[in-house]
């Protein structure tokens, strides 16, 4: 690894961990919700519809999984281990977006991240396999509920 990368690491570590674990120094959030705007209300309602409709799709696909496994020739197993993908592409999506947010701003990798929604939401129709389309597609929901969130100013 080369020195800025290790400069970048060492700097970037201390800034995740907690700065108290004190439960009095954990504000209210109540009182943060009254902070908001009307443009920070906006987006923190698209984040939040986004997610319920999302978890919405999640208990769909489990109670239509007998009927997905005969539609894909799969078994029960290889389309959980599908949604288990989807889940785990959300986190790599957020992050991967979240580092490219940090390095060149919000707006471009917002902007690159609208076009590979846009790619993969068109191309999914053409996965044969389920955990392949929903993948690629959640990798880059990652970064729109973690984009949302840091707009509203409650992430």
């Amino acid at each position: 690894m080369t020195t800025t990368t290790l400069h970048y690491l060492s700097s970037r570590i201390p800034t995740l961990l907690p700065k108290s674990t004190h439960l009095s120094d954990i504000p209210n959030p109540i009182s943060l919700l009254r902070t908001l705007d009307r443009q920070n209300w906006a987006f923190f309602s698209v984040a939040f519809f986004a997610w319920t409709w999302d978890a919405f799709d999640f208990f769909t696909v489990s109670l239509t999984l007998p009927d997905l496994a005969a539609s894909f020739s799969r078994t029960r197993t290889e389309i959980t281990w599908g949604i288990t993908l989807v889940l785990m592409f959300r986190t790599v999506g957020a992050v991967v977006f979240g580092i490219a947010s940090d390095r060149w701003g919000r707006r471009w990798p917002f902007v690159v991240n609208n076009g590979l929604f846009v790619v993969l939401e068109l191309v999914s129709c053409f996965f044969l396999l389920f955990r392949g389309g929903k993948g690629g597609y959640c990798f880059s929901c990652g970064f729109f509920f973690a984009s949302c969130r840091v707009q509203a100013g409650v992430g």
